[in-house]
């Protein structure tokens, strides 16, 4: 009967995304919460790797404020809501990591589908601050 073998110690941080990324989510705002937290949440980080994302994506996520909740989002919604829509964990990063990031991905949910955009040119245009405007969107607040 075969069994499986449990790794001597958990893989830390830096083995799971790199050392660079570490050392970048470190130096940014909030950097040492940021490092405790995903050390302390291993399996978050392991969940978003096994998703396709890398560490310069989870390092994307952690830029900015609220980046714990950008975390359980993007963890929780990525497989269900934003894959299936043809959105890769690039294209999420890269729109999760400034400001509005809650309308920019309540835009994807409720008019990604109608639009002719591609995830690729929805990604491009929500780095910009006018992108809302630019993708004929009113900003409401979202509860």
């Amino acid at each position: 009967m075969a069994y499986l073998r449990l790794p001597d110690k958990m893989p830390t941080l830096e083995e799971l995304i790199g050392e660079n990324h570490t050392i970048n989510i470190a130096i940014t705002g909030s950097g040492d919460e940021k490092v405790a937290f995903l050390e302390k949440n291993s399996g978050l980080a392991r969940q978003l790797l096994e998703m396709g994302f890398n560490g310069f994506h989870i390092y994307e996520v952690s830029r900015g404020s609220e980046w714990k909740e950008k975390f359980v989002r993007v963890s929780q919604d990525y497989e269900s809501v934003w894959k299936p829509l043809g959105f890769t964990p690039s294209h999420i990063a890269k729109i999760v990591r400034g400001k509005g990031w809650e309308q920019k991905l309540h835009w994807i949910e409720t008019r990604y589908e109608a639009s002719a955009y591609t995830p690729t040119s929805v990604a491009q245009t929500m780095q910009k601050k006018d992108w809302a405007k630019r993708l004929g969107y009113e900003i409401f607040a979202v509860a």
